[in-house]
């Protein structure tokens, strides 16, 4: 595949690209015969195909230009996730939420995607005295106003997302509002839906993977902006896997051990030649390492000067050379044993490129045709009158309203469990911070589960300092979790196989209405062939202990039963036990 002379590196891999785009697309819509692993012939098909590079740097051009022509593809080794829409928009919002009293990212989120608002509204609420903060009371006079009812619905959803994350654990709450906010159902219907939803559910899954070390909304927005602007490797897994296999896109060192029907060898950057700077003593019993140091480079060819270097350095670099070169051979070899059918290797003009010691000009090779049959989707314009314009809003505001009558409800298990009773228990008032104390408290043992060497009294202050307990409340906090740790419960649980805490369910309810029931388990964990559910209660009901155990098995059986009902409907696996841990009183109890 030869490119031809173009500017620069970017104008070269964006030609390169959209040609490769451009040949699978039309390979795949004038069903080209290709082999199978048997070898028979079939219709090509996305699967087929294996795009590879020597360097991770451009990967993502090649999944972007797959996606213009609807083509479903998968990056393995760049840093895909960084690039996903929805990410950018759920980090948006999470960082006003972290920062309810920054006027500027307020206005960031409500001209952005997520609620669209103009700079005409926006300008019409400041001269009513309007104020661009999350937490300022709004005026009954804005929401009868049309200019203003917008931004009044906008900060309303805002401040609902505000409680979300007072009464859920925290990743819990950021899923709910991806959710809330449509961010999920974006990318899953974009062309390459299955990829970005996956994409952005796992973010949201690997956050929960590292809920020890994000304690608090700051955290997880600074790690989210991260992952977006550096180079650490994340990929989108679609969350349907494809049903043909998706396009494959990864560099050399990536694709050892996979192979395809058809590999296109991709990159079109000249590699520079360059020295060793560092030679590593492969042969020796303790491994050593030497390295020469040099100054800063200004150019991409440029090789710059040796400011130190180890002594006899020029037998060092001799032998690193040599085992760079047998390394460029392996990865040739790689490289070239990856096709089962066929193999296109991308050179510039006159044969030069980061391929060149395939000799691409020479035989057996042949040059690819430059694809045109083969167009990116476009949108269609269609020209309206003013009279089609006014009937096509009118039916617009129409299916608007149908939409919004709602056809389910989104209900927490526990108080879907606890309506249904005939007689609810009351649980007396927890007393001052009693809310806190149990958040808090939570957070402890779910870190201490999860991470035995987990810092319970920095994590401690860390939550006080974000709720209205003193410093005083440390001490007792860490005494309690520090007698449930020796309970046999807690031991029981160290001892299982798998064992899960915080996890968060959703299930389908049908009957009179449907539900979509949602509810957080604080602790499971499989003994034998079945499971164990506990649920964490710091509340206090009097000093009686066995009067509170009466009283607490009663309120809160319902919900117990109905986290087993959704686990055993969920995992399909039974539920063997189910308890209260709690945790003022010093026991479990099994309901």
């Amino acid at each position: 595949l030869e490119i031809p002379k173009l500017p620069n590196i970017e104008a070269r891999t964006e030609y390169e690209a959209d040609q490769i785009a451009r040949l699978i697309r039309q390979a795949i819509d004038e069903q080209w015969q290709l082999p199978d692993k048997e070898g028979v012939l079939r219709a090509a098909q996305p699967g087929d195909f294996m795009i590879i590079t020597r360097k991770k740097s451009h990967l993502n051009r090649y999944g972007t230009k797959l996606q213009a022509y609807g083509i479903p593809h998968q990056v393995t080794g760049g840093n895909a996730i960084g690039t996903l829409d929805e990410l950018r928009l759920l980090t948006l919002c999470l960082r006003l939420l972290a920062r309810s009293e920054d006027p500027i990212a307020l206005l960031a989120v409500l001209r952005s995607e997520l609620f669209g608002i103009s700079d005409a509204a926006l300008f019409a609420w400041k001269e009513q005295g309007g104020r661009f903060t999350l937490d300022a009371s709004i005026p009954a006079a804005f929401t009868a106003n049309e200019a203003t009812q917008s931004i009044v619905h906008a900060l309303e959803k805002l401040s609902g997302f505000t409680q979300i994350l007072r009464q859920v654990p925290l990743i819990t709450a950021i899923e709910q509002i991806a959710n809330q906010l449509g961010l999920i159902a974006r990318a899953a219907t974009a062309c390459d839906g299955p990829t970005r939803a996956g994409g952005l559910l796992g973010v949201i899954e690997r956050l929960r993977q590292m809920r020890e070390q994000l304690w608090n909304l700051e955290l997880v927005t600074e790690t989210l902006e991260q992952w977006q602007t550096g180079n650490e490797e994340q990929d989108p897994v679609p969350v349907v896997p494809s049903t043909t296999g998706p396009v494959r896109i990864m560099n050399l060192h990536k694709a050892k051990g996979l192979e395809a029907t058809y590999v296109f060898l991709a990159g079109v950057q000249k590699l520079p030649e360059s020295g060793a700077d560092l030679h590593i003593d492969r042969g020796s019993g303790d491994t050593r390492g030497y390295f020469a140091i040099r100054s800063e480079s200004f150019s991409a060819w440029a090789t710059p000067p040796v400011l130190a270097q180890p002594a006899d350095w020029e037998t060092h670099a001799a032998e690193e050379a040599l085992f760079l070169e047998a390394e460029r051979d392996r990865l040739a070899y790689v490289a070239a044993t990856r096709a089962r059918a066929g193999l296109a290797i991308t050179c510039c003009e006159g044969g030069q490129g980061s391929w060149d010691f395939f000799e691409a000009e020479q035989e057996p090779f042949v040059a690819l045709p430059v694809a045109t049959s083969a167009e990116p989707a476009t949108e269609t314009v269609v020209q309206l009158d003013a009279n089609s314009a006014q009937n096509a809003a009118k039916l617009a505001t129409s299916n608007w309203q149908r939409a919004m009558v709602s056809s389910y409800q989104v209900v927490a298990a526990k108080a879907d469990a606890i309506e249904k009773e005939t007689k609810p228990v009351d649980i007396p008032h927890a007393g001052e911070h009693g809310t806190e104390w149990g958040t808090t408290i939570h957070a402890l043992l779910e870190a201490a589960m999860g991470n035995p060497e987990a810092d319970l009294e920095s994590l401690a202050r860390t939550w006080i300092e974000e709720t209205s307990l003193t410093l005083d409340a440390v001490a007792p906090l860490l005494e309690t979790v520090a007698r449930v740790q020796v309970s046999a419960i807690w031991k029981r649980a160290n001892e299982s196989p798998q064992r899960l805490v915080e996890a968060p369910f959703i299930r389908l309810a049908t009957g009179e209405e449907t539900k979509l029931i949602r509810g957080v388990i604080d602790l499971a964990f499989l003994e034998g062939n079945s499971w164990v559910l506990v649920d964490y209660k710091s509340v206090r009901v009097g000093k009686d202990a066995d009067k509170a155990e009466a009283t607490l098995r009663s309120r809160y059986q319902a919900q117990l039963d109905a986290y087993a009902e959704a686990w055993e409907q969920v995992t399909g696996q039974k539920v063997s036990e189910r308890g209260l841990l709690l945790t003022h009183y010093d026991r479990y109890v099994t309901l």
